[in-house]
């Protein structure tokens, strides 16, 4: 046979060799893919697992989560008294919260300790509790890593400023913080002597700059 006999066997054979070669190449192609795309989907899953877990861990968390309220207090206590002989008792309080949780304050109390035992409720006549001068809104919410300053401010009857004035000795301001759960309390102590009671009688007003600490236990 001559060439031209088996040109057109040739090209046949070259067309279907090209055929071929490009199912093989698109086989291999779908076979790396599909692969890369089952590796994906077992990726996906683990990290599905690992995100579920995490997710219930931080509502484990957020479920024990508790708060920490630590309330101190301090700086200068000054009581002055009027013409008419009532006093105005003040202190400074600091409210911090270190838990992870919030927690709202519903209401706060006061009470006098002296020598001679507790100043009777009738004797406070207003209690209020001061932010930035102004009276602070009841409830209030301390959220966690909350920290915030505040005044306590007394106003006593005359009978409560004679007993503390004749009553020479460690007296203290007993505050309590109410939640629904809990409640959290600090004292303030100061000891009213000669040098305080000559004040008060002279001046109308008592400074200490500091809490005196031999204070008593809560």
């Amino acid at each position: 046979m001559d060439d031209s006999a088996h040109s057109p066997l040739d090209a046949r054979l070259a067309k279907l060799d090209d055929r071929l070669t490009k199912i093989e190449e698109k086989h291999e192609k779908k076979t790396w893919v599909d692969g890369f795309r089952n590796a994906g989907i077992i990726v996906g899953c683990i990290l599905g697992v690992i995100g579920g877990l995490t997710t219930v861990i931080e509502r484990w968390n957020e479920y024990t989560a508790k708060p920490k309220i630590v309330v101190s207090a301090g700086g200068e206590l000054v009581i002055r008294v009027d013409s008419q002989g009532n006093a105005i008792l003040e202190h400074g309080l600091a409210v911090q919260n270190t838990g992870k949780a919030s927690d709202t304050m519903t209401s706060f109390d006061t009470s006098i300790l002296q020598p001679i035992g507790i100043l009777a409720k009738d004797e406070i006549l207003h209690q209020a509790l001061l932010q930035g001068g102004q009276l602070s809104d009841i409830p209030l919410v301390f959220k966690p890593d909350d920290a915030k300053s505040f005044k306590i401010r007394l106003e006593l009857t005359r009978a409560a400023v004679n007993r503390l004035i004749e009553n020479n000795g460690l007296h203290s301001v007993k505050f309590s913080l109410k939640s629904s759960a809990h409640v959290y309390s600090s004292q303030y102590c100061f000891w009213i002597g000669t040098a305080a009671t000559e004040d008060l009688n002279s001046k109308g007003a008592y400074l200490t700059r500091e809490p005196d600490t031999d204070c008593p236990a809560s």
